[in-house]
């Protein structure tokens, strides 16, 4: 008989007949029976009950009727029948004392069940703990209520999850798990078959998950969904429930270890099946779909599956505003309400995955101002989401440069829960210590240090002092604002006081991390890289050590988590290399470095400063390389930096925030640098080619960053190599360059314009006053070499080094005789300007004098 026959008999079907009836139901959930069971078995226990005065047997009829409520998905019915088979067992035990108490667990056991679906959690647990020893008490006197232990302590460890006490949920689901295995060991063949047994797996998975020992979890998880699998293969309408259910955590444990593409097998399959169980009975099973669909749009619009995100997400809307949804929590608002609220909760949180700054900003700021007025009418009810939201807009204003803004929420939020840990102590203490986390960055960003520290200190404070119950949590949000500060600190120069912070959260994500592919792990590698780059600072010998870790937990990243565009892994192997660089450990350097080079090729396209990383990392790998004699691949190196900054560098975003220029002006700084610093080691070696190549992309980069000394360089190293390379006519024009880099840069002083060349270029200690000393010093040289060409009768100009050479050069171009009539003037290595300017014909000389003091002429008043 089809449910729809099962509910037009409830209806009219005389008592007698839907008596003979429920015999022959299904003893516990059958999907497509579910609510026609609940409808008849309703009617004949309403019956019975007119007839039977005994307690015990009242307990039992409510007791029944109250799962088949539950399956159906009428909870509010449930828990009223619930409550009602609970206060018939309890008097029944006050008849016969003793005599009824495995009844009274059962029913404990099901009220715990029916209040955690209404979700009064803290309820539902004072039902299960007396549920769990009343059962412990039995099985202590008999062993044969091992099974009804089981079951109370499987549900006391949901109940003890759902209030965050994860120690004790991983202890009661393991006692469980034991009691199941047990039970079966006898029968091994019956092992795979017990519900017991995966629902145990399944919420002792998930205890281990939310402490953070993934790996633990995720074989606890697989052997659920075994068990279920094969359960349901042989009875879907009883087990496709609960295989939904074991499916769809183990996908969130798959995502938590970076595992995206087998996370979205198992909740693609999950949502598969609850769409279907949902379609006969929506009331039961959309609150499910949700969830599923929920996580699968996290796992698409991370993998950057922006038109399968957004798909999803219409599918959530239009399921969550679907009156078939069914009752929901009363605790809740209404559907109508609660199905805007959280659909945009979930679009905020796709278009923050997927980059979508300034749409995520809109969206948070409506959800924001929606759920101010909400909180005004129903505090209760709508606080705590007013400030999850608040924190999440403080953000997303972050990412659009929008700092003052940021701190406005992050105040906001953190007014919020100061109230709300004042109303209700203790219960929001650590979403206070994550807002005052925020606050301390947003103030931060701003260069409001004084203000930022005492409150990143609060924060630490208050997270060290949170009872263990939800330490999962709470350890990752300590580790987080320790980092935070500690990245404060190091930007400030302050590496002694860095490293215990660092070395707290190196500890804290360690253990979270230690068998993880995922996010802790990658969180874990930030950590000890500033651990790494901190230590080396200060010439410590466990920075090798340390940075040669950061490089190994790298390289255990799951590929998902690799995949993402995260800038701080970047700097992480930065910050590895200098680390290793600096012990002379130049093999792992190299390692560190040749990662980071490909890490930055994959992303060179997402952001500038990716791109801006790959001629870094390349020329840092030229550094090594030549640092372990390996030079010819050091200049292989050397090309690939300058073709990757020609061809790929394009000007940084206009949406860039402030904390991204500031990175990419450092990277710049950098850059600049080493392009020089290649170039002239390109110079040395005779490699003008090359080293023109690398010097003059360092010149638009120090430009860029205002480095006045590294651009001069590069400019006289420029200038140098032609002139080495006796390109003299090219010289000139350097030379020139340089003229018009003077002219731009250098401020004058009141002996800026005299004949005096001054002893000491580098007596000043202020870059610009440098820069007019070596602008004059230039000038005074193109004045007096100019002056002795002239009163030599223009000599032929002979390099001291290379005598022999350059007469004999002279005597073949122009004979003997003429060479012989003409005088030679010697020049040492140093006397350039005499060389460059001795070769240009008088004419093109005295144009080029002219040209060179004009433009220093030009140089701005001070």
């Amino acid at each position: 008989m089809g449910g729809a026959a099962l509910a037009t008999l409830a209806g009219y079907a005389p008592i007698d007949l839907l008596e003979a009836l429920t015999e022959q139901l299904p003893p516990g959930r059958y999907v497509s029976l579910d609510l026609a069971t609940a409808a008849v078995v309703r009617r004949v226990v309403t019956h019975r009950l007119t007839q039977i005065t005994d307690p015990a047997e009242r307990g039992r009829l409510y007791l029944d009727l109250s799962g088949r409520l539950g399956y159906a998905g009428l909870h509010r019915e449930a828990l009223e029948t619930a409550q009602a088979a609970v206060t018939a067992f309890e008097e029944a035990d006050g008849i016969e004392r003793g005599t009824h108490l495995p009844g009274l667990a059962s029913a404990l056991t099901n009220l715990g069940f029916r209040l955690s679906d209404l979700g009064d959690s803290t309820a539902a647990l004072a039902a299960s703990t007396r549920a769990a020893a009343i059962a412990e008490e039995l099985t202590r006197v008999n062993p044969k209520y091992s099974g009804h232990h089981a079951v109370a302590l499987n549900n006391l460890s949901v109940d003890l999850a759902n209030e965050h006490r994860w120690d004790e949920a991983r202890d009661a689901a393991q006692r469980a798990v034991t009691i199941n295995r047990a039970l079966n060991a006898g029968e091994p063949s019956r092992l795979q078959q017990r519900p017991e047994l995966a629902m145990s797996l399944d919420n002792l998975a998930n205890a281990l998950r939310n402490l953070g020992r993934l790996r633990e979890a995720l074989a606890a998880h697989r052997e659920a969904v075994k068990v279920c699998d094969q359960l349901a293969a042989e009875q879907p309408e009883t087990h496709e429930h609960d295989l939904a259910l074991y499916l769809n955590n183990l996908g969130l444990t798959l995502r938590d270890l970076g595992e995206l593409a087998e996370a979205l097998v198992h909740i693609e399959r999950a949502t598969e099946i609850r769409r279907r169980l949902a379609r006969h009975n929506p009331s039961a099973h959309s609150q499910g779909l949700l969830r599923s669909i929920r996580a699968q749009v996290k796992i698409t619009a991370r993998l950057g599956r922006r038109d399968e995100a957004f798909a999803l997400l219409d599918d959530y809307r239009e399921l969550l505003h679907t009156p078939a949804t069914g009752t929901h929590n009363e605790s809740e608002p209404p559907i109508d309400e609660l199905g805007k609220v959280r659909e945009l909760q979930l679009r905020g949180l796709i278009e923050s995955q997927l980059g979508l700054r300034e749409a995520a900003v809109q969206t948070y700021q409506t959800l924001s101002l929606i759920l101010a007025t909400l909180a005004d009418r129903e505090p209760v009810t709508y606080r705590a989401m007013l400030g999850t939201t608040l924190t999440e807009l403080s953000l997303a204003l972050s990412n659009v440069d929008r700092h003052e803004d940021a701190l406005k929420a992050s105040e906001a939020t953190v007014r919020l829960y100061r109230e709300l840990d004042a109303e209700i102590p203790n219960r929001y203490r650590a979403e206070l210590a994550v807002a005052l986390d925020n606050l301390s960055t947003d103030l931060d960003r701003l260069g409001k240090n004084a203000e930022a520290d005492p409150i990143q200190d609060e924060a630490i404070r208050i997270l060290r002092a949170l009872p263990s119950r939800g330490r999962g949590a709470q350890l990752r949000a300590l580790a987080h604002a320790l980092h935070n500060g500690a990245m404060r600190l190091l930007s400030e120069g302050l590496f002694d006081q860095a490293i215990p912070l660092l070395t707290e959260s190196v500890s804290i994500r360690d253990e979270l991390g230690a068998e993880s592919v995922g996010r802790h792990l990658s969180r874990l590698v930030k950590s000890l890289s500033g651990l790494a780059f901190a230590l080396s600072q200060l010439g410590s010998a466990e920075a090798a050590a340390v940075a040669r870790r950061t490089v190994e937990a790298y390289r255990r990243l799951g590929p998902e988590l690799r995949a993402e565009p995260d800038y701080q892994l970047a700097v992480a192997l930065e910050w590895s290399t200098v680390a290793l660089r600096a012990a002379g450990d130049h093999e792992a350097a190299l390692k560190a470095v040749q990662e980071r080079i490909v890490l930055a090729t994959r992303f060179m396209s997402h952001s500038y400063l990716f791109a801006i990383q790959l001629p870094l990392a390349h020329l840092e790998a030229a550094v090594v390389l030549t640092s372990l004699g390996r030079e010819p691949e050091a200049i292989e190196a050397d090309g690939q930096a300058v073709l990757s900054s020609v061809t790929r560098l394009t000007p940084s975003e206009p949406s860039a925030s402030s904390a991204e220029q500031k990175s990419q002006r450092i990277d710049e700084q950098r850059l600049a640098k080493l392009f020089n610093e290649r170039g002239y080691r390109a110079r040395e070696a005779g490699r003008t080619e090359a080293a023109l190549d690398l010097l003059c992309r360092s010149i638009p980069f120090a430009r860029r960053v205002e480095d006045v000394v590294c651009e001069r360089l590069a400019r006289e190293n420029v200038y140098l190599a032609l002139r080495e390379a006796q390109r003299y006519p090219e010289s000139l024009a350097a030379l020139l360059g340089l003229a018009e880099f003077f002219a731009r840069e250098a401020q004058p002083s009141p002996s800026d314009l005299t004949d005096t060349v001054p002893e000491s270029v580098d007596a000043s200690p202020n870059e610009r006053a440098d820069l007019v000393r070596y602008a004059s010093r230039y000038r005074q040289e193109v004045i007096e070499t100019d002056q002795a060409l002239t009163e030599l009768s223009e000599p032929l100009i002979v390099r001291d080094w290379m005598v022999e050479v350059d007469v004999n050069q002279w005597v073949k171009k122009y004979g003997e005789a003429q060479v012989q009539d003409r005088r030679i003037l010697l020049v040492e290595r140093h006397q350039d300007v005499v060389e460059v300017l001795g070769h240009a014909s008088p004419e093109r000389r005295r144009e080029f004098v002219q040209a060179f003091l004009a433009t220093l002429a030009q140089r701005p008043e001070s």
